[in-house]
């Protein structure tokens, strides 16, 4: 079965924040070799589980709301900020992270968990 990435889209039956193909990229760039040596198949399986884990961990120390109730997973959300502060006019002010995302570093740590 292929692999259903949430793209920040609230894709129905998202099963995973990062696809398989930019998982190869993630760890190819960072010479972790080890990801190639498994199948696809295996890939997917753990970006499932990694996800799933992400879930099951952090669900509620996440910043923010779900962007819908009926969303499969837990991001995009609403209400998150993060750091770096912008600086404006008005002083510093922090980032928010549009409701329709999912951030890179949620990206990169479920590729990481998934190698684990």
């Amino acid at each position: 079965m292929s692999l259903i990435v949430e793209t920040g889209a609230v894709v129905p039956g998202a099963e995973s924040y990062i696809s398989e193909a930019d998982s190869i990229a993630y760890h190819t760039s960072r010479g972790n070799d080890t990801w190639m040596t498994i199948s696809q198949i295996q890939r997917e399986q753990a970006l499932r589980r990694a996800t799933d884990y992400m879930a099951q961990v952090y669900r509620r120390r996440w910043a923010g709301f779900r962007a819908t109730a009926t969303q499969a997973l837990d991001w995009p959300r609403s209400f998150v900020y993060l750091e770096p502060f912008v600086r404006g006019a008005t002083g510093s002010y922090p980032y928010l992270v549009a409701d329709n995302v999912v951030p890179e570093e949620v990206k990169r740590a479920c590729a990481e968990l998934a190698l684990r």
